[in-house]
């Protein structure tokens, strides 16, 4: 298997994106990006998209290609991601994939079962039930009908929840009942290789805290002012930080409050993303601290890849 793909996950927050840019220039690489937000235009501050500047040192994948009103599902996330992980390849280059979404980056390695559209119908049903019953509710069903699917879905991710009774109810299927080997990165002749920054969790979370007030001055509240006359898809709008901005752009609580709100739930979805990635056994761990981490990182990671770890 002489095809290979260098995945550099972890966190938000951890230093992902910085590592992967001296990466990319050290082992003739482009970058692919596996965030599920990253896709939308215009959304840059909030998504931490690489800047300008950087996406002329490196090329950038999954980065700016639908307008925010879009959806983009993790099936057609993964449709882009494996063609431009086809691209790179065919020019000899390195596809250096990084991201923090366990789901996206488990759908691009292990394979992802054809979904069935989208079924109005069986959706606005289950709607209906979610504000009748609650999420909770929904989630029980799913455990029951799909207890794999369930184990990596949040209780309270009722996009997801719903997305996953619908095709089960449509097709007769649950996304975990099809045999997706045959899709997998393996079945390609392509072999992941994965390695995931680890921090401690309160530096981690003093790293989180500092990024959003900078994203704030950047001006984010702006960007999402630019936005909202655009408008938000219902995924679009699901990432952290544009649901609190455009609420308190309603007049709903104060600036203060708002960026507490923003800073509580990064703070989760970190937590969230590290219970995923530790169940993952294919993942070489990198404790890092600092801002300085980088040179080293790149010297194990460069020798491991070439070793051809």
């Amino acid at each position: 298997m002489s095809k290979r793909v260098l995945f550099l996950i972890g966190p938000t927050g951890s230093g992902k994106s910085k590592l992967a840019l001296t990466l990319a220039r050290k082992l003739n690489g482009e970058i692919v990006s596996c965030d599920s937000m990253q896709v939308y235009r215009g959304m840059d501050i909030g998504t931490a998209k690489p800047t300008a500047e950087e996406q002329k040192l490196v090329l950038h994948h999954l980065i700016n290609l639908v307008s925010p009103r879009a959806e983009c599902s993790v099936f057609k996330h993964r449709q882009l991601t494996l063609k431009a992980i086809d691209q790179i390849l065919a020019r000899g280059r390195t596809p250096i994939v990084v991201g923090g979404s366990g789901l996206y980056f488990k759908a691009l390695v292990d394979g992802l079962a054809p979904q069935p559209g989208k079924q109005a119908k069986i959706r606005e049903k289950l709607e209906k039930l979610a504000k009748l019953k609650g999420v909770n509710y929904l989630y029980s069903l799913l455990k029951k009908t799909d207890p794999k699917r369930a184990n990596v879905l949040h209780p309270n991710d009722k996009r997801r929840i719903i997305r996953a009774l619908e095709i089960l109810e449509s097709s007769g299927h649950s996304l975990s009942d099809k045999n997706q080997e045959t899709d997998s990165l393996k079945s390609k002749g392509i072999k992941p290789v994965v390695f995931g920054l680890l921090r401690d969790r309160a530096e981690l979370y003093k790293r989180i805290e500092k990024r959003v007030e900078q994203m704030f001055q950047e001006g984010w509240i702006n960007e999402v002012k630019r936005i909202k006359r655009i408008g938000l898809s219902k995924t679009a709008k699901a990432a952290i930080g544009y649901k609190e901005i455009l609420e308190y752009l309603k007049g709903k609580g104060t600036l203060e409050e708002m960026k507490a709100e923003i800073k509580k739930r990064t703070r989760h979805l970190a937590k969230k993303q590290m219970t995923w990635f530790r169940k993952d056994k294919r993942i070489h761990w990198l404790s890092v601290a600092g801002d300085g981490f980088v040179p080293v990182a790149v010297e194990i990671i460069t020798k491991n890849w070439k070793a051809g770890v």
